[in-house]
């Protein structure tokens, strides 16, 4: 692509093979990661909403397939949106670019949602979002609409501003350069690239399981879906909770603590396979019980065991013996 930028001539064949080849690696590469993150059995355990959306049988292979294109296409149309916008001036392109990023971290912040699962500081947090922002621009990877990456309504919508901005920058190109006698190839590249892009992720949609395509129009955040964990019945899932940044459920924190003290010395004595070293060192110190709580939390559950059998001993005989009611101090019968 440099070589045809700078020379305008001919790309040879050898050299468009290399570019095609290195943009269905980058596809491939991403589809494999996508695809390896939804059909793995502990993502769909706990965040079933949003992964378990490949079918099984051979509908796997073609969604497989169109997921490689995609993030192909996509890659092309970046790379030469940015080559074009770099014909005319580099400044273009770092605009474009700054906007683009910009308008997603301030959309991030506005809601709330900044904040990312890693357990870091605001420098690396912003980093990272930065690069998965990246990541989603570059080949549309399915796995960056989960809500605390891009989330499913940002990520559909970068989509789209790619596209957009693809055949504005033929335009912007052809009238603010030299290069007006090659018009109608770039609009025949970027048209039947942006074409491309579109049939794949139709063909995407058209796969997957239906449930799963309100995925890519959700408005959900990351601590949304994080605290949606807790909510479960599994033990197993609540306690991954700890592995998320604490400030993503910091609003049920209350809630957190109360069920880790109800329930540890019960996982001590248990040991759940679930209720690993690792899990442990997540936990909050102030979370865990003492000794004297633990003392104290078995005598209330004694007291309420005992307090459940006297009240279903009173049940027993109530059901037993005679009815009666009280009027002026006097016992009365009541017949059956």
């Amino acid at each position: 692509m440099k070589q045809f930028q700078l020379t305008k001539e001919r790309v040879s064949r050898v050299a468009l093979g290399s570019i095609l080849m290195s943009a269905c690696c980058a596809g491939f590469v991403s589809a494999t990661l996508s695809f390896d993150v939804d059909v793995s059995p502990q993502k769909r355990k706990e965040t079933p909403g949003y992964y378990g959306y490949i079918p099984d049988g051979r509908e796997r292979l073609w969604i497989f397939s169109c997921m490689l294109l995609n993030g192909a296409l996509m890659l092309l149309i970046r790379s030469v949106t940015a080559a074009l916008l770099m014909l005319v001036g580099k400044k273009y392109f770092m605009f474009y670019l700054g906007i683009d990023n910009v308008f997603y971290l301030l959309v991030k912040a506005a809601r709330g949602d900044l904040t990312c699962w890693l357990q870091a500081g605001p420098f690396v947090q912003l980093l990272y979002r930065i690069v998965v922002k990246f990541v989603s621009d570059f080949l549309a990877s399915l796995d960056t609409r989960h809500p605390g990456e891009i989330g499913g309504l940002h990520f559909t919508l970068n989509m789209v501003f790619a596209l957009a901005a693809g055949l504005t920058s033929v335009a912007f190109c052809v009238k603010k350069s030299d290069w007006g006698g090659y018009e109608l190839y770039l609009w025949n590249l970027m048209g039947g690239m942006s074409s491309g892009w579109v049939l794949t992720f139709g063909a995407i949609l058209a796969l997957m399981k239906k449930e799963y395509r309100v995925t890519f129009y959700s408005t959900k955040t990351g601590k949304e879906v994080v605290m949606e964990r807790f909510e479960s019945e599994d033990e197993a899932i609540k306690m991954t909770i700890f592995k998320k940044n604490h400030k993503l459920w910091a609003g049920i924190r209350g809630e957190v603590k109360q069920f880790v003290e109800s329930n540890w010395f019960a996982w001590k004595e248990s040991k759940p396979k679930w209720f690993t070293e690792g899990l442990i060192a997540r936990i909050p110190p102030e979370f865990v019980p003492s000794e004297a709580d633990r003392i104290k939390l078995e005598s209330i559950r004694k007291e309420k065991r005992e307090d459940r059998r006297k009240r279903g001993t009173k049940e027993r005989r109530k059901s037993t013996g005679p009815k009666h009611f009280f009027e002026a101090n006097q016992v009365v019968p009541i017949n059956k």
